[in-house]
């Protein structure tokens, strides 16, 4: 890698900030204008090379990207209706499994594209390739996001197959059909495995083994990346080295390889990155020329946004590029450093890439997970190699598999180290201090003091040590002061809501668009934990709120009304409401007297009572008409226990955005809403009971079929929460999930359009 970087590089900067610029809703306009001022910059500027060419690039990718905005709203997937029956054509490109899988669609829609598609039942098994007619029901999503791709999902509930469609899967779906087929004889118990390390098949691979790679920090290596890509050149050059192949004939060969693969793959961000470097690198290496880290991974970025500009907003390819991006600049000098340290070479190296491709990943994962683990380096450090002997004995046994003795042999030591990798990721990602919880607050603050120190040590020069501390203290301080001026222009328009971690309870904020508040329970309290005490008044205290304007008690159980007295004497409340189920609870009974004594309305709900704050709609679908009546009113306590069958439900509504706050209503509960008629779609559902196998039935999910299903539920809990089945029949709907005993706090912001996005690591 040069000293400096070369002219590229600049130009992939000036153009990734103009595609930023469009994609955060910034016009080709403000592309132009900022051109103009770093114009002027120029004329000043004493060595303007660098800003030249990001001035150049900027408005080029401002331009490009509001194109292809204007052409992603125009697509025709975002006109199928929410809930719609669909009938189509198609075929799948990938093997459908339990989760979404890509369906091209010939005919049904208006339009030849593709859908992501799920399948609604174990007893449907298509092929990949195979022609049928599908009918299923299209899941409309409000995610916020431009690719149309991810607008939505069918939920296929049944298939035909269909002759002389006159339509015909391409030779590349056709090939991945051979090669499935192949995988799934040759792997009979690891083929979800291989079919994602080989052919970049996520939809059979069960959830539970996902989770277990991403907190043992390895889930990177089930996406078909670089480390693929490089494995397969690197044993084209191995064998080109067996056969004598001069070196630029074999970085030639393992170049168009890896190219073949990557195009067979449908071009996925990381795969597309690491075969670019590999062409570079060949060309590099035909030319006798040196090679630039930094110049090559440029090109890579430039080409991939300018063939599609909307990669920038996926996870995927921003994961991709800060780890190349940190490999290209801190590997080198880190692993000098170490081997300068006696550290031996093999070590050296392995820490130094490690280190290098995380440092910049980091950030990334702790924004779009909430979460960081811990043990990421030293498993992939452990991991890779066993990988690296897996994949290259897959794809042999897979070409093999016609010669039968030798193929099954091939592929049975391949599953023997899959087998290994599989159970030491599980019992690594089963422990519960692998992974670290990190907030966006705490995130912004940490990367934003060692931005600042590192500006201030480099501006002081030779002065005084205080002189630095004062710029950072000064600099701090003005982003403290101005985090609320943010926090405020990011909230307008929308509603917020804030499933904070209380362990096994519920503690449900709901912030309107004028910055007024309502709690949904206040979690649990034992002989050491309070939850109102130790998470609720805290936070509140935190986010500068001194009032709630309506605290809702879904019902009496101290997992729910713990926290509440601790809430009642830290915050003034509007009004408490509640079932007004009588019972002798000691808690329910002092909570009453603290209401009481604190002036604060007590209000009984009863179906259908709404409550209108700032356009945000609170509506009580329960208690049902058969829910005992009698009200204990304040001060005044009954014998009869509260049950989760007198829990409220309630439903908000902002515009087109819904949540369904169920509280732990039963499935009985859910029966007799569906029986009244209550339920419609939402986008996003308060799974009931913490996600006991009692709630969430499917004939509710398919009722009032959410988007986004939220659980509340303590980390290793006693009752097993949330429940195996209710997940199976999550992922079964095509719901995504987010829950507080994986990802703490859970935040989700929406605006009237019914647009929501996740924000996790909401931290206590």
């Amino acid at each position: 890698m040069s000293a400096r970087p070369p002219p590229v590089a600049w130009l992939a900067i000036g153009y990734g900030s103009g595609v930023a610029l469009a994609l955060l809703n910034r016009t080709p306009p403000f592309s132009l204008l900022l051109l103009g001022l770093l114009a002027l910059l120029i004329r000043t500027w004493p060595r303007p090379g660098a800003l030249f060419w990001t001035a150049l690039a900027l408005p080029l990718g401002g331009l490009v990207a509001d194109g292809a905005i204007r052409h992603a709203e125009a697509d025709c997937r975002h006109g199928l209706a929410d809930g719609s029956t669909l009938e189509v054509v198609g075929w799948f490109e990938a093997r459908p499994g339990r989760g979404p899988a890509p369906m091209r669609v010939v005919d049904g829609i208006g339009c030849e594209t593709v859908l992501r598609a799920t399948l609604a039942s174990d007893s449907l098994e298509l092929q990949t390739g195979e022609v049928v007619r599908a009918v299923g029901r299209w899941r409309g999503s409000k995610r916020m996001g431009r690719d149309p791709g991810r607008r939505g999902a069918l939920l296929v509930r049944s298939a035909e197959p269909v002759q002389d469609s006159g339509e015909r899967p391409g030779f590349r779906t056709r090939a991945r059909t051979r090669v499935e087929a192949r995988v799934r004889r040759l792997f009979p118990s690891e083929w979800p495995l291989v079919d994602a390390l080989l052919l970049a098949g996520t939809a059979s691979l069960d959830w539970e083994v996902r989770d277990r790679f991403a907190r043992a920090g390895v889930v990177h290596l089930l996406a078909i990346s670089g480390f693929h890509v490089g494995v397969l050149a690197g044993g084209v050059l191995a064998l080109g080295a067996l056969f004598g192949a001069s070196t630029p004939v074999a970085y030639t060969a393992g170049a168009l390889v890896a190219s073949a693969y990557v195009a067979f793959l449908g071009f996925p961000s990381a795969a597309s990155r690491a075969g670019i470097l590999l062409v570079g690198l060949a060309l590099a290496r035909a030319r006798g020329a040196p090679v630039s880290g930094v110049g090559l991974l440029s090109t890579a970025f430039l080409a991939l946004l300018l063939a599609e500009p909307l990669r920038l907003s996926q996870i995927g390819f921003q994961l991709s590029f800060a780890g190349a991006l940190g490999l290209a600049l801190f590997a080198g000098p880190w692993r000098e450093a170490l081997t300068r340290a006696r550290v031996p070479a093999a070590g050296a190296s392995g820490l130094a890439a490690g280190a290098a491709a995380t440092v910049l990943t980091v950030p990334l994962v702790a924004i779009h997970f909430g979460e960081v683990s811990l043990v990421g380096i030293p498993m992939t450090l452990a991991v890779s190699p066993l990988f690296g002997l897996a994949i290259p004995w897959s794809i042999l046994a897979v070409v093999l598999e016609p010669v039968e003795p030798v193929g099954f042999f091939v592929a049975g030591a391949a599953e023997a180290v899959l087998v290994l990798v599989r159970e030491v990721v599980e019992v690594v990602g089963s422990v519960r201090w692998v992974v670290l919880e990190v907030g966006i607050p705490a995130l912004t603050t940490a990367v934003g003091g060692l931005v600042l120190a590192r500006a201030a040590l480099r501006g002081a020069g030779k002065a005084r040590r205080r002189v630095s501390i004062a710029v950072l203290a000064l600099g701090l301080g003005a982003a403290v002061l101005l985090a609320p001026l943010g926090r405020r222009v990011v909230s307008a328009d929308t509603v917020e809501v804030i499933m904070l971690d209380v362990g096994q309870g519920d503690a449900i904020l709901v912030r309107t668009p004028r910055d007024r508040w309502i709690l949904v329970d206040t979690g649990p309290r034992g002989l050491r934990f309070d939850a109102g005490r130790d998470v609720v008044a805290p936070f509140l205290k935190r986010r500068g709120i001194e009032r709630l304007e309506l605290l809702f008690l879904t019902h009496a159980d101290l997992d729910h009304i713990g926290g509440a007295e601790a809430v009642l004497s830290s915050v003034e409340v509007g009004a408490v409401v509640d079932p007004g189920v009588p019972t002798g609870k000691d808690t329910y009974v002092r909570l009453l007297r603290a209401a009481e004594g604190e002036g604060v309305p007590w209000t009984r709900v009863r179906r259908g009572m709404t409550w209108t704050l700032d356009g945000v709609t609170v509506r009580a679908l329960t208690p049902l008409p058969s829910a005992r009546s009698e009200a204990p009113g304040p001060g005044r306590g009954g014998d009869a226990s509260a049950t989760n069958a007198d829990s409220l439900v309630l439903l908000l509504e902002f515009g087109d955005f819904a949540l369904l706050l169920t509280g732990d209503a039963p499935e009985s509960v859910e029966a007799q809403l569906l029986r009244d008629g209550l339920l419609a779609d939402v986008d996003v559902l308060k799974v009931g009971h913490h996600g006991s196998g009692t709630s969430t039935s499917a004939a509710f999910l398919a009722a009032v079929t959410p988007e986004l299903a939220l659980i509340s539920a303590g980390r290793e809990n006693r009752y097993g929460h949330p429940h195996a089945s209710v997940l199976r029949r999550l992922h079964r709907s095509a719901v995504a999930i987010e829950r507080t005993d994986r990802s703490g706090g859970i935040g989700v912001r929406a605006d009237d359009s019914g647009a929501w996005e996740v924000r996790r690591g909401i931290l206590r």
